[in-house]
């Protein structure tokens, strides 16, 4: 019972994760005021973490007030995935262009999507449990 208790609670956990992450993203990319840049990435911050160094790229780029940006990343990974010069678009609110941000590359931009599904997946084990304890 106590197990069935917390597969339900980690599957809420993780679809609530991934619903918040999805509503971040949507949030800022739908802004109507939305502007994009092109930028460099003009340095990899290397953090230490518990299990080893994580690497933030720190962007570089001239907005539309001709003023010029830099913005770290707000997502780091064990291995760099920028190199150092490569070009970037950068989405930025007019506002408040020390907020720029990069669309998440590769299997990162599905992080919503894992989270959320994981989550959905335990909770279907956990109703499939109790529904098979009640026959």
């Amino acid at each position: 019972m106590c197990r069935n208790i917390a597969l339900l609670v980690l599957g809420l956990l993780f679809a609530a994760i991934g619903l918040g992450i999805w509503y971040y993203d949507r949030q800022f990319f739908e802004q109507p005021n939305l502007q994009t840049a092109e930028g460099e990435v003009v340095e990899l911050l290397q953090l230490r973490s518990k299990k080893g160094f994580r690497y933030a790229p720190v962007f570089q780029f001239t907005a539309t007030d001709g003023k010029v940006y830099r913005v770290q990343s707000d997502v780091s990974s064990s291995r760099p995935e920028y190199r150092l010069g490569e070009r970037v678009v950068l989405y930025y609110s007019e506002g408040a262009p020390y907020e720029a941000r990069v669309q998440r590359k590769g299997l990162l931009r599905y992080l919503p999507l894992v989270f959320a599904g994981t989550g959905m997946l335990l909770v279907l084990l956990y109703a499939s449990a109790a529904f098979r304890k009640r026959s």
